[in-house]
């Protein structure tokens, strides 16, 4: 299927793409990785949020208020 010069040249001057081709593939994945992570976000979730720079221990404990609704059983007349 080929011409026949392309074959005596491909058997004479022999070349390794394996190397080259993990390395284009393992680059890929890094960037296709990184790209998800962008448009995704980060998959692990933190406690804190960072109220200053990183690295100066700026950070407090997130607050997260899990009453949404006033509890039924409290009499609110007598409340002050």
């Amino acid at each position: 299927m080929l011409p026949t010069w392309f074959n005596k040249w491909n058997s004479e001057n022999p070349t390794n793409i394996y190397g080259p081709a993990i390395l284009v593939g393992t680059v890929g994945v890094a960037v296709t990785i990184a790209a998800f992570m962008v448009i995704v976000g980060q998959p692990f979730k933190t406690n804190s949020l960072q109220t200053g720079p990183r690295g100066t221990g700026m950070s407090v404990p997130e607050f997260i208020n899990e009453v949404q609704a006033p509890d039924p059983t409290l009499d609110r007349k007598s409340v002050v």
